[in-house]
């Protein structure tokens, strides 16, 4: 079972090796506004606001951890997340939550 703590660096560790991501990776805090973060981990029990909209995982959501990908772009836009399975570690999606607006 993976802890909240270790989906973090998880989460962190599968950010530095995406090719698509500009500027240094941190957890968020501050002086975090223009870097690309982890802001947020939590599991759907956890959440305050509305639940990603994610078709055709091969987990069920409530297994994840999901974690919130901050960075230096403004707007309306939806949330990038990464799922991370809360059994193996694995991360199982990294992409939109189709949670704008």
């Amino acid at each position: 079972m993976i802890s909240r703590g270790q989906a973090v660096q998880l989460a962190l560790d599968h950010l530095r090796s995406d090719a698509n991501v500009l500027g240094t990776i941190e957890p968020a805090g501050p002086g975090s506004r223009w870097k690309t973060a982890i802001s947020e981990v939590c599991g759907v029990e956890d959440l305050r606001w509305r639940l990603p909209n994610i078709y055709g995982l091969p987990v069920p959501i409530e297994s994840c951890w999901i974690a919130y990908v901050t960075g230096w772009w403004d707007g309306l836009y939806s949330s990038r997340v990464i799922l991370i399975e809360r059994d193996s570690g694995s991360v199982v999606y990294d992409g939109s939550a189709h949670d704008e607006g």
